[in-house]
């Protein structure tokens, strides 16, 4: 599947709903893949983090200021997700959400990057350079299980594919972890709503802002 993505036609394609207010789209079933890819991902990278959280949840929600690299002010218009730092609930604007679920191959995979992006925010993980998924830029972002995931092994990228290769014992390790942290999870939760995350006055110390170039073509 040829990746051509254009993120501003996209855009003029969609209509964006105002929101009136939080939507809970944790169970959408994009949305669980992408946390499942998310979990295992960090899992393999970064394997002494441990998740805070019973559950994570994602929320389609109006954004608010946040703070970018050095400390710097990100007007609520520019912020696509934020999350703050271990927390469990990952926040996400009404415009990504639209591109993440119209259907586009390229849109679903950003989407699916973002996730484990903020998710790594949930693990504790600031905006930071040194780790490439956790960089303030798109275009260092890379999540092999993303890739694998919206275009099948056949269109996924070699240097992606040598991650998974490369990985193959600990991804399936990390598999079966969190398919029992889940099913763990699930029994907790139906057995008593887990507590509300503690929201922070101050901006969110984790934000992710919309890629100011199109998608890249591979």
């Amino acid at each position: 599947m040829k990746r051509s993505t254009l993120l501003a036609a996209l855009l003029v394609g969609l209509a964006i709903p105002a929101s009136a207010g939080a939507a809970d789209v944790t169970a959408v079933h994009a949305v669980q893949r992408d946390l499942a890819l998310a979990s295992t991902f960090w899992a393999v990278e970064q394997p002494t983090l441990v998740s805070p959280c019973v559950a994570d949840q994602v929320l389609v929600t109006t954004m608010q200021d946040g703070i970018g690299d050095g400390g710097a002010l990100i007007p609520a218009a520019d912020v696509w997700a934020e999350t703050a730092l271990g927390a469990c609930s990952i926040d996400i604007a009404p415009v990504a959400w639209a591109l993440g679920t119209s259907g586009d191959s390229g849109t679903s995979e950003m989407f699916c990057v973002l996730i484990a992006h903020e998710y790594g925010h949930t693990l504790g993980l600031p905006d930071t350079e040194s780790i490439p998924l956790m960089s303030s830029s798109w275009g260092r972002r890379d999540d092999p299980l993303c890739d694998q995931a919206v275009y099948g092994w056949r269109w996924t990228l070699h240097k992606d594919r040598e991650w998974i290769a490369a990985n193959r014992s600990e991804l399936r390790m990390a598999t079966i972890e969190r398919k029992a942290r889940d099913a763990a999870a699930s029994a907790q939760v139906s057995a008593s709503q887990p507590a509300a995350s503690q929201a922070s006055a101050s901006a969110p110390a984790g934000v992710t802002q919309p890629p100011v170039t199109p998608t890249p073509t591979a």
